[in-house]
C-alpha cells in the first residue's frame, strides 16, 4: 500500500492501537539506537520480527512510520527536559549556557544524532523529514522563547533562533 491508496485506515481496535503503540516505541528504539531513515522498510520489520506487510498494515507508509516514531521520541524527549529544565526566565547568556550544558548529556546523544539525521535529511526536501526538521525547529525555538528574559516578543524570537544556530 502506499499513501496514494485512500481505502487504506490503520485498524482502530483497542488492541491494534495498543499493538500500534508498541510497534512504535519499539521503532523508537532503532532509531535511537542506529537512526532510521536509511533502514529500508523489509529491514525494519525483521528487526522487529516482523513483515514490512505487517508494519504497512499499522501504518500507512514509511513517512507515517517515521512520524510516529519521531513523536514517540519527542516524548521520551519531553520526559528528560522535565527533570533537567531550569524554570523562570533567564538572561540570554544564562539560557544559552543551560542549554548547551543540557545538551551535552550522556544520555541526549542519541536523540541529537536522530536530531542531525532529521535536519539533515529534511534540509535535502526528504519527505516527511522537511516537515518534522521544520516542526522540531518550530518547537526548539518556543521552547527557547519561554526561557528568555526578554520584554520584546520579536527580540525575544529572534535571539531564541539565534541560541538554536549557535548551539546547532
Amino acid at each position: 500500500m502506499t499513501s496514494s491508496d485512500s481505502s487504506h485506515r490503520p485498524p482502530s481496535g483497542p488492541k491494534s492501537q495498543a499493538k500500534r503503540a508498541a510497534l512504535t516505541g519499539r521503532i523508537a528504539d532503532v532509531m535511537l539506537a542506529e537512526g532510521l531513515a536509511g533502514i529500508p522498510l523489509r529491514d525494519l520489520a525483521a528487526r522487529l520480527g516482523t513483515s514490512d506487510r505487517m508494519l504497512l498494515y499499522y501504518f500507512e507508509d514509511k513517512a507515517e512510520l517515521v512520524q510516529a516514531a519521531v513523536a514517540a521520541l519527542a516524548g521520551r524527549l519531553d520526559k528528560v527536559l522535565e527533570t533537567s529544565r531550569v524554570s523562570g526566565r533567564r538572561p540570554p547568556a544564562q539560557v544559552m549556557r543551560d542549554t548547551a550544558a543540557f545538551l551535552a548529556l550522556p544520555d541526549l546523544r542519541p536523540f541529537r544524532a536522530v536530531w542531525a539525521d532529521i535536519l539533515a535529511r529534511g534540509g535535502r526536501g526528504e519527505t516527511p523529514f522537511a516537515a518534522i526538521a521544520r516542526a522540531q525547529i518550530e518547537g526548539a525555538i518556543a521552547s527557547l522563547e519561554e526561557q528568555l528574559d526578554l520584554a520584546d516578543a520579536a527580540e525575544r524570537r529572534r535571539v531564541a533562533a539565534a541560541i538554536l544556530a549557535a548551539i546547532e
